[in-house]
């Protein structure tokens, strides 16, 4: 019997082509209107919700009045979880958005003024804010969130990579209020405060994630608290994880706090020319994002995949099936310095092309299968490290790495600042080292300038990177922020200290690698300006010390006894007074003298002596009180009365007479007598109208010089009493008889 032959024939590659085509083209026509469609019916989803939620607001109102706000402008929040419990609204999933609450529905007291009844606003959901709690004694405790580093407003119960700042909010008749008191914070149920004090902020800080929720409470009602605040930070990134199954590979990635919420795959392939796949997704049940497992077919060449979290985290990872070798060290951490080396532990991570059955990391020169795909190294030095490969065939691939680190900075330099560059001193140098931190009144030069060259920062040494040479390796800053390679120029102010004031001068030494050494500081404090000189001195008794006395003296006048002289030195601004002080006089014992006195005692005889007080500083600026005279009299003035006869007219006619006549005044104290205090006073045997006198009481006159008396048997006394400028006195008398009288 004849076998039929069948007909194998299959479809033609153009057919082929031709059906991808048109299913393509369906596709790029369904797919958007079915993601506009999800998109649509989710936002009509929630539209719906909140029109719900309002309507179960107001129904919670009506059936609670006491509860609504009571004043003009107040508000009162409550809860949608409130609303569920208590039967006015369904139970669902929030929405969610970035800076909008939809915990709770803010219902306002709107009443006008003309209105007798109360109109009230309801608010759903709480754009750029938070839910409160209002309570009967008329204030409201909230608290609001901000992104650390941003001030960005965080919404409570959002995921974020950033610490977030918890401010506690007091509002009273709708304004916030700072209350007097402490605050206490509270952590999820726990009713003892983790935290009391003055601060209205709290920081939630984590360096891995943190789920919580937290309330505050204020010390003049500890029995009230705001309202829960949630915060959830995670700062881990998600993880990657290929694996090649038969013909696709499977990437899976894994998030165990906020989740896995996008991922991108971009396929370079290796392909002529070469072309590039995506392939994006957007994962929207939260409930089970937490591991996401994407399968795609498996092709040659370079796969970059991206993974985003909830909390704005990222991951990236590029894999290669065409990488040289099969294999490649990527440094994946580390601070990379300067000349390339690393100031701190390296992490590497050994690359292979997907498809390789065995793999290993190691720092020996042995192929060594050990399954390692990651070494931290964290000891200085510097290294090789080899990845080695396997693809199941008898070839096995290598690539190396060498990382340099040096994670230890050189130790502080030392430096000599000097002063008064003079190139003939006598000790054969041409400065004077500057002692740090104290006063000086000269300039002040950030070198040792002793000896023929101006030497900078220097000492320093690294075991590490090692150093550059003296002009690269050291630093200068006047603010410890800004710094400059230094190189030391006397005309720049940075190196020479020229203004009066307190001045810092900073060095540190940088190694090869970038490390700074430990700061050298030198403080300079320079002043210029004199110090003042008060002058003042006392009276005194005798030659004792009257530094304390209230009667004091004023310089050029006359004075009779000792005086105590002494100078105070007061600044404004600058170096300090010292102890120390300079008198010179002159008149007396002509002396000069610097030290730690206080009082110059005058104590002459008589005469003239100048006095000079100068104070200092501690930069050793002097001060002058300028020259105060101090003039003494310790000598009493002497005159004396001479007698002498002769005939004159005396009243009616001529008569003998005897006159008496004050004659060598002198006053050896030197001030000079003061003639408005002469006196002289007459006494007489008996009352007579026919010569001496016409009273019976003495007889005395401003300026007295002679006297007569034509009395005939008359006894007369005579006494002149004196008083020179110094208030010194002295007197002279004589007494003799009128036994020649009569007329002549």
């Amino acid at each position: 019997m004849a076998k039929r032959k069948l007909n194998k024939k299959g479809f033609t590659l153009i057919e082929l082509i031709g059906t991808i085509v048109i299913i393509s083209l369906i596709l790029l026509i369904i797919v958007p209107n079915i993601t506009n469609m999800t998109k649509k019916a989710k936002d009509n989803s929630n539209k719906q919700f909140i029109e719900n939620v309002i309507l179960a607001a107001k129904n919670w109102g009506a059936d609670n009045k006491d509860k609504l706000p009571k004043n003009q402008g107040s508000f009162k929040d409550v809860l949608v979880t409130l609303l569920q419990d208590e039967g006015y609204l369904d139970k669902r999933d929030l929405p969610q958005e970035e800076g909008t609450d939809y915990n709770c529905v803010r219902i306002s007291d709107i009443t006008d003024d003309n209105q007798s009844k109360k109109q009230y606003d309801y608010v759903y959901p709480i754009k750029n804010g938070s839910c409160t709690d209002e309570d009967a004694a008329g204030y409201t405790l909230t608290i609001r969130g901000y992104k650390e580093g941003t001030n960005a407003l965080y919404t409570s119960g959002k995921w974020t990579n950033q610490n977030v700042i918890l401010k506690a909010i007091v509002i009273k008749d709708g304004s916030e209020i700072t209350p007097t008191g402490n605050y206490s914070w509270y952590k999820d149920s726990n009713m003892t405060p983790f935290l009391k004090g003055p601060s209205s902020d709290y920081i939630v800080k984590t360096k891995k994630s943190i789920d919580a929720s937290y309330s505050f409470s204020i010390d003049s009602d500890n029995n009230k608290h705001s309202n829960k605040f949630g915060v959830k930070i995670d700062k881990v990134k998600p993880t990657i994880e290929p694996l090649k199954k038969g013909g696709d590979i499977e990437f899976t990635f894994k998030d165990s706090d906020s989740g896995i919420m996008k991922y991108e795959i971009e396929i370079k392939t290796a392909s002529t020319p070469p072309s590039i796949e995506k392939y994006v997704g957007n994962i929207s049940n939260i409930q089970q994002n937490k591991e996401k497992k994407i399968s795609i077919p498996y092709k040659s060449g370079v796969y970059v995949v991206k993974v985003w979290d909830d909390a704005g985290n990222v991951a990236e990872e590029e894999y290669s099936n065409t990488l040289s070798n099969n294999c490649k060290i990527e440094i994946v951490e580390g601070n990379l310095g300067e000349n390339d080396w690393y100031t701190s532990n390296v992490k590497l991570k050994l690359k292979t092309a997907l498809g390789i059955n065995k793999k290993g990391l190691t720092i020996s020169g042995q192929a060594e299968f050990n399954n390692k795909d990651t070494v931290t190294v964290s000891q200085d030095g510097t290294f090789t490290y080899y990845g080695y490969v396997d693809n199941g065939t008898a070839e096995v691939g290598t690539c190396s790495k060498t990382i340099k680190i040096d994670k230890t900075p050189p130790t502080t330099p030392v430096l000599d600042v000097t002063h008064s560059y003079n190139s003939t001193l006598a000790n054969g140098s041409k400065a004077i080292i500057y002692t740090n931190g104290d006063w000086i009144n000269k300039e002040v030069y950030l070198t040792d300038a002793r000896w023929n060259s101006f030497i900078g920062p220097h000492g320093s040494t690294d075991s590490g990177s090692g150093l550059p040479d003296d002009a690269h390796a050291y630093e200068i800053s006047s603010d410890n922020k800004n710094w400059t390679k230094y190189a030391y120029s006397y005309s720049n102010n940075l190196y020479v200290i020229r203004s009066d004031g307190t001045h810092n001068r900073y060095f540190r030494a940088v190694d090869n690698a970038g490390n700074k050494s430990a700061v050298l500081t030198k403080t300079i404090k320079r002043d210029t300006a004199a110090p003042t000189c008060t002058f003042k001195a006392t009276k005194c008794s005798g030659t004792t010390n009257c530094a304390a006395s209230s009667n004091n003296y004023t310089p050029g006048d006359w004075y009779s006894g000792s005086v105590t002289t002494y100078a105070a030195c007061s600044v404004t601004s600058g170096s300090p007074c010292i102890s120390t002080k300079k008198v010179t006089s002159t008149g007396q014992d002509n002396n000069v003298t610097k030290q730690a006195q206080a009082t110059r005692h005058v104590n002459k005889q008589g005469g003239n002596v100048t006095i000079t007080w100068y104070v200092y500083d501690e930069a050793n600026n002097e001060g002058s009180c300028g020259a105060k005279y101090i003039k003494l009299d310790r000598g009493n003035p002497t005159c004396k009365i001479t007698v002498s006869t002769g005939c004159g007219q005396l009243k009616a006619g001529k008569y003998k007479y005897k006159k008496a006549k004050l004659t060598d005044v002198k006053d050896p104290g030197g001030s000079g007598v003061n003639k408005t205090t002469y006196l002289d006073q007459w006494w007489y045997n008996n009352k007579s109208t026919s010569g001496c006198a016409s009273s019976s009481s003495p007889y005395s006159q401003a300026s007295f010089t002679e006297h007569y008396c034509g009395e005939y048997n008359r006894k007369v006394h005579v006494k002149a009493t004196l008083k020179d400028k110094a208030g010194n006195t002295g007197s002279c008398s004589e007494t003799f008889y009128t036994n020649q009288g009569g007329q002549c």
